[in-house]
């Protein structure tokens, strides 16, 4: 499989994270250029009947890297590639799992490699792709994403829903509520192969500055029915895992990623 690595020109300390990390690993990556928001502001935010919030212009720039990429898998002779975000640590498994695509699955569009510790909803064990890991069909929303392997045929035919940015680039693959996840076949790495690190980013302090002026706009009425609603959701999907985990094959369980000394780190 190829690798891709999402790297902006300025972002020459993350590169060398990435150079080092690689080397460790024993493993070959692509850099491509990623979109600064600072070009990319002007630009359209798409159709707005999904995702309702203002895009930033930091998150329009990242679904463009993100596309940019995927637009390189889907000309690709490659049946599959792996597409990571420069701010990733990866465990001493990637040197055999990202080396080829032998162990992945026939239907399989994404596997997620990532985690931020949250508990999501997956299937059964479908493979065993290593001692460590093994692979389950993702069910329910896990965000981020700073690591997952796409295919060819995936990336294909995911790019007609890319044409303009649409929502941030980890809701558009990864959350269950949106027409990619329910659309394509996504698998999750459990326990996962790696974890974003936790570098400043630009997104994240768009994206405060975003949720504190929307919550400027709140009154207390409107305040006080969400936080009910967000309690009773935590309670539903409390009992909601029991009975998942009693009566299913499925699993509602928390991805970990315990990097611990085996991490590279800036």
């Amino acid at each position: 499989m190829k690798i891709y690595v999402i790297n902006l020109d300025r972002s020459v300390d993350r590169l060398d994270h990435m150079t080092k990390l690689f080397q460790k690993l024993q493993l070959n990556f692509i850099r491509v250029p990623a979109i600064s928001k600072d070009v990319e502001t002007t630009l359209p935010n798409g159709d707005k009947s999904l995702w309702t919030e203002e895009m930033t212009p930091g998150e329009i720039a990242c679904f463009l890297s993100h596309k940019k990429v995927i637009e390189l898998v889907a000309a690709g002779r490659e049946s599959h590639a792996v597409i990571l975000e420069d701010d990733i640590s990866l465990l001493p498994a990637a040197s055999r799992l990202l080396a080829d695509s032998a162990w992945i699955p026939a239907d399989c569009d994404f596997i997620k490699l990532e985690t931020h510790g949250t508990k999501v909803l997956v299937g059964p064990k479908h493979s065993i792709v290593g001692h460590e890991l093994s692979l389950r069909p993702l069910k329910s929303t896990h965000l981020l994403s700073a690591g997952y392997i796409i295919s060819k045929s995936a990336a294909q035919r995911l790019l007609p829903y890319m044409e303009e940015p649409s929502m941030p680039i980890d809701h558009f693959l990864f959350d269950s509520k949106f027409p990619v996840f329910k659309i394509f076949k996504h698998y999750q790495l459990d326990p996962a192969l790696g974890r974003q690190l936790a570098l400043p980013s630009t997104l994240a302090s768009e994206r405060l500055i975003r949720k504190i002026k929307a919550k400027e706009k709140r009154s207390y009425r409107t305040i006080i029915k969400r936080e009910t609603l967000r309690l009773f959701k935590k309670l539903f999907t409390l009992f909601g895992g029991l009975v998942v985990n009693l009566f299913t094959k499925s699993s509602w369980k928390r991805i970990k990623c315990e990097m611990g000394r085996h991490s590279t780190k800036f």
